[in-house]
This record gives C-alpha cells, sequence and structure tokens, in this order.
C-alpha cells in the first residue's frame, strides 16, 4: 500500500506544483493586459478573458490526464495508453465509471486521482471567478471614471 501513497504523492504534488506556475502565469499575464482589458467595449474583452482561462485551464486538465495516463502506463497497470487514458479521464473528473478496472493492488491510486481531479475542478473555479471579479472591478472603476466630470480648472 505504501508504494501507491508514494506514487500518489509524487503524482498530485506535481500536478498541483504545474497547475499553480499555470494559473499564477496566467495571473501575471491579467496583470499586464489589464489596462486592454478596461477599455471599451467591454463584453467583447471580458469574453476574450473568460476564454483565454478557460484555454488554460482546459490545457492543464489535459496534461494532468495525460501524466496519470502514462504513470499507469510506466507502472504496468494498464497494457496500452488508450486504456490508461480512458481510465485516467474518467477518475480524474470524478465520473466514476467502473467498465475498466485496476489490478487491486493499485486500486486505491484510481481514487487519488479522483480526489486530484476534484482538488482540480475546485481551483479552476476559483481561478475563473477570481480572474472574472477582477476584470469586472477594474471595468467598472473605469467606466465611473470616464463618466465623472471634468473640474473646472
Amino acid at each position: 500500500m505504501l508504494p501507491v501513497f508514494v506514487v500518489g504523492f509524487v503524482m498530485v504534488t506535481g500536478s498541483m506544483v504545474v497547475s499553480v506556475l499555470s494559473f499564477f502565469g496566467l495571473e501575471s499575464w491579467l496583470a499586464r493586459s489589464l489596462p486592454w482589458f478596461t477599455r471599451a467595449p467591454h463584453a467583447p474583452r471580458l469574453i476574450a478573458m473568460m476564454s483565454a482561462t478557460i484555454a488554460v485551464s482546459l490545457a492543464m486538465v489535459i496534461f494532468n490526464v495525460w501524466a496519470w495516463a502514462w504513470c499507469y502506463k510506466a507502472l504496468g497497470i494498464f497494457d496500452n495508453i488508450s486504456d490508461a487514458l480512458y481510465f485516467s479521464i474518467v477518475a480524474f473528473t470524478t465520473l466514476g465509471l467502473n467498465d475498466i478496472a485496476m489490478p487491486q493492488e493499485w486500486r486505491l491510486l484510481g481514487g487519488i486521482t479522483a480526489v486530484n481531479g476534484f482538488i482540480y475542478i475546485g481551483m479552476i473555479s476559483a481561478m475563473i471567478l477570481d480572474m472574472v471579479r477582477r476584470v469586472r472591478l477594474a471595468q467598472d472603476a473605469a467606466a465611473k471614471a470616464a463618466a465623472k466630470p471634468a473640474l473646472p480648472t
């Protein structure tokens, strides 16, 4: 059982480190691009920001699913990458279909994969909401600043 926990710990930690670095990169991009997002028209710019955030999030899900699949394949849990990838997707998304089962000694790793996916889905939700909140606050502040009449000098 210890090897399962060690592999799970390494995979979840690696997944979280790569994901956090990606999200910090996305946040840095937003900070540099915020002046562009605050210019009118606001709606298309908000859609562009959400599209970029969702694209990065989707890329990270794909990366994580493939990382788990290659882990399963490297450990000899599955004979081919397509079964490993299918199981990885099902476990990571917490769908939990039981049409493909892992060997008894590695079954706990499927649950660890699901926990990793569950945490990651929460991270994605938080990141998207935070990005939208930041852009909307900046857009509202820019709109209010533009609406203020200039004081006579």
